[in-house]
């Protein structure tokens, strides 16, 4: 909003020095804030090496989650939020049967969570998802991604994601939408890009 905006160009301007991820959010900082260049420093997002690696086999692990060792597993990770693009993987996974969904997510409880959650439950009745509403555990984070084939981030808009650099630890492909900067990290050799929603409508 106007207003937010304003807030955020006035709070830009206090520090001394500011901090980024990406050369992206240094560009518009410096192009729709007007902040120096100068004061902006890019420290790229580490590697999520904290969770240890699964070393459960991969079809005992899928067991647990009612999935087959010949299954293609997705998975999509982390908290939910419109922007982030629950919706149009669920909308994929509706329309391709060959397709199982892990959603190891925790949802809001308004209208979209709420909608979420009801096409979570009609795709697991019908044998094709799995969704975890709770908290994770580093093991139990570590046991989503070894069950997955890919990490989905069908996001409609982002800057950069933790999921992401959590995926490339686990030595897991991804599949995301070319917003933010994930196409300077998601590459031919480590998964593939979508067009972002709107451009593919």
């Amino acid at each position: 909003t106007r207003s937010m905006r304003i807030a955020h160009w006035l709070v830009y301007r206090v520090p001394s020095l500011l901090l980024v991820h990406t050369g992206e959010t240094r560009s518009q900082l410096e192009t729709q804030f007007g902040i120096d260049g100068g004061k902006i420093v890019v420290v790229e997002h580490g590697l999520n090496d904290a969770v240890p690696v699964c070393q459960e086999g991969k079809e005992a692990v899928r067991a647990r989650f009612g999935f087959k060792p010949d299954d293609v597993v997705l998975l999509f990770f982390g908290t939910v939020s419109p922007y982030k693009g629950l919706d149009l993987l669920l909308t994929a996974a509706e329309n391709m049967a060959e397709v199982k969904v892990l959603i190891a997510a925790r949802l809001p409880n308004d209208a979209y969570g709420r909608d979420i959650a009801a096409r979570a439950r009609a795709l697991q009745a019908a044998g094709r998802a799995h969704s975890i509403n709770a908290y994770l555990d580093e093991a139990e984070v570590s046991a989503v991604f070894a069950a997955a084939d890919a990490v989905v981030l069908p996001y409609r808009h982002i800057d950069q994601s933790g999921v992401l650099f959590l995926a490339f630890s686990m030595g897991l492909p991804q599949i995301a939408t070319r917003v933010g900067s994930f196409a300077e990290y998601v590459t031919p050799e480590t998964g593939v890009l979508m067009e972002h929603p709107a451009v593919a409508d």
